[in-house]
C-alpha cells in the first residue's frame, strides 16, 4: 500500500511500503509543479503523480492540459491530486483520455472539503478501482482537506496466474487501443 497525498504543511507526498525511484519535479508553464516518481507493484513498473492544481479555473485547465502530455507516455500510472475544481466538468479531459476518476467517479463524490470535492486520485485505465472512502472519523471537522483513501488492484485482475510450473513472462497485445496481457512460456 502507499499514500499519495499534498499538503500544504508536508509539501507533495509519497508514503508507501514499496520501493520508490527516480523522483523528479517538473514545473506547469503557468505556476506550481508536480512531482514524479517510480515503483513496482505485482512486478508492473507504476508511475506515481502528486500535483496541487492552481486556484483559478484558467490555470487548472493549461495544468491539466500539461500533466494529461505526461500522464499518455506511462503505461501504468496513479495520480493523487488536489485539483482544487469547483465542477466536475473540468475533470472531463481525464475521462475523455480514458482515465478512471477515484472521486466522481463510479464511487460517487467524496465531499472531502466542506462541501468540495478537490481531492482525487486518478489511474490509467489498466489499474482497477476497488473502493473508495473519505476519512471522517479522525478528521471529522478538519482544517482543510479529509484524507481521500483509494483501494485499487494493479496487475491481480488483469492477468490469471500461469497454471502450470515454469518460467512465464507477462505479453502486452494492444488490439484497437484496448490492451491485453497474458503470461506466456519464456524460452530460457
Amino acid at each position: 500500500s502507499f499514500f499519495v497525498g499534498t499538503t500544504d504543511w508536508l509539501g507533495k507526498q509519497f508514503v508507501t511500503n514499496y520501493n520508490v525511484f527516480g523522483f523528479e519535479s517538473k514545473n506547469f508553464s503557468n505556476e506550481r509543479d508536480y512531482t514524479k516518481a517510480y515503483t513496482y507493484i505485482n512486478g508492473i513498473k507504476i508511475a506515481l503523480y502528486n500535483s496541487h492544481l492552481s486556484l483559478t479555473s484558467e490555470q487548472r485547465a493549461v495544468q491539466i492540459a500539461e500533466l494529461l502530455t505526461d500522464l499518455q507516455n506511462e503505461e501504468f500510472f496513479i495520480l493523487g491530486i488536489d485539483t482544487n475544481v469547483l465542477a466536475v466538468d473540468e475533470l472531463q479531459p481525464f475521462i475523455d483520455a480514458g482515465y478512471k476518476l477515484g472521486n466522481c467517479g463510479a464511487f460517487g463524490t467524496h465531499y472531502t472539503c466542506g462541501s468540495l470535492f478537490p481531492d482525487n486520485i486518478i489511474v490509467s485505465n489498466n489499474i482497477t478501482l476497488c473502493k473508495a472512502e473519505t476519512e471522517t472519523e479522525l478528521f471529522e471537522d478538519p482544517a482543510d482537506h479529509r484524507p481521500f483513501i483509494m483501494t485499487i488492484e494493479v496487475g491481480a485482475n488483469e492477468v490469471d496466474e500461469p497454471t502450470q510450473d515454469g518460467v512465464y513472462i507477462l505479453k502486452l497485445t494492444v488490439k484497437n487501443g484496448v490492451r491485453t496481457y497474458k503470461w506466456v512460456s519464456a524460452d530460457i
